[in-house]
């Protein structure tokens, strides 16, 4: 069987999105909740999150996109 690797962290849940978003905390919570009533949690490989290099950025996001994000409002 492949190795799963999951990278979660509580902070996770302090990431706030519009209300017309379907990412919310809600969400996050009810699939931890699933993934650690079921036999899956125990086999992943449990990794603490890193904050991304800038070269790691730009290798999946253009340069418009980060750009437009450095001037986005925080908490948008």
């Amino acid at each position: 069987m492949k190795k799963v690797g999951f990278i979660y962290d509580d902070i996770f849940l302090r990431h706030e999105t519009p209300k017309w978003h379907p990412e919310c905390k809600e969400r996050l919570i009810a699939i931890i909740d699933a993934l650690k009533s079921s036999d899956i949690w125990d086999k992943l490989i449990h990794i603490k999150p890193r904050k991304a290099a800038f070269n790691e950025i730009e290798a999946v996001h253009t340069h418009a996109y980060i750009e437009r994000i450095k001037k986005a409002e925080p908490g948008y």
